[in-house]
């Protein structure tokens, strides 16, 4: 009789198995939510900074020569995480992020939330209304019935009323002050 050892009986791992060891189940950006939010390390007040954060989403910085197309997916990936993330802490936790340009994201006291709403919510009316003032404006009038023109007709006008109510002057109305 020899004296080989046994065959081992535990499964030798494959790059399956090292695959499925990389799989996290949950979405990265709850996972930022634990690492930076519900283990205390952040809250009100405290700005995270871009690096921290996408360490906590469990994604890698790109670094040296990065093809444009892969840059782009991986700006894309983030973004996503950090919409996600948005509207997660706003909605359940009542936090709401304002992007720091080159620094972060800054966890807007409560105090500074409302103001921080109404300002972010005017710039966008304005550019939802630059570009529908823009579609209206720019139809092609000779290939439209009575009909058809009088509803774009209509469309402008109801459309310089809104932007009247958005004028600087009438908009102290909507301020409150």
């Amino acid at each position: 009789m020899t004296d080989q050892p046994l065959p081992s009986t535990e499964p030798t791992p494959s790059a399956d198995d090292e695959f499925e060891a990389e799989i996290h189940h949950s979405p990265p950006w709850r996972r930022a939510v634990a690492e930076l939010i519900d283990s205390g390390k952040h809250s009100f007040g405290d700005l995270v900074p871009h690096d921290e954060l996408t360490q906590a989403l469990g994604m890698q910085p790109l670094t040296g020569l990065v093809r444009p197309v892969v840059m782009e997916q991986w700006k894309l990936r983030r973004l996503q995480q950090v919409q996600a993330l948005e509207d997660f802490l706003l909605l359940e936790r009542r936090m709401c992020l304002s992007s720091i340009h080159g620094l972060g994201y800054k966890i807007l006291e409560p105090a500074r939330q409302t103001e921080f709403a109404l300002t972010r919510g005017r710039r966008d009316l304005r550019k939802a209304m630059r570009e529908l003032s823009r579609r209206l404006h720019h139809v092609e009038h000779s290939r439209l019935t009575d009909e058809q023109s009088r509803a774009n007709v209509d469309a402008l006008g109801r459309l310089a009323i809104l932007k009247s109510v958005m004028n600087p002057a009438r908009r102290r109305l909507f301020d409150g002050r």
